[in-house]
């Protein structure tokens, strides 16, 4: 979840050390925090359930301070424009 806060380009970090090349000596990071909530479907791993509806997004974004938020689904169906 470090990644949305990473000021500097991703991939030229990658690449540097890939090349053996020493990193710059400070990266430049997003100030604040960032939050990562992982939700799994009912009986997971063993099982999972389907149709699961994930509720409260809408209303997390409207939450005072919060400046984003970013959905990653996988494997999952989007539904409702999001």
């Amino acid at each position: 979840m470090l990644v949305p806060r990473l000021r500097d380009d991703l991939l030229e970090l990658l690449w540097t050390v890939a090349c053996g090349r020493p990193l710059p000596k400070e990266v430049v990071w997003e100030p604040g925090a960032c939050v990562g909530v992982i939700m799994a479907s009912a009986g997971y791993p063993a099982g999972s359930s389907k149709g699961d509806v994930i509720t409260g997004v809408e209303q997390a974004e409207r939450e005072e301070g919060v400046k984003s938020v970013s959905r990653r689904h996988c494997p999952s169906r989007r539904d409702s424009g999001y």
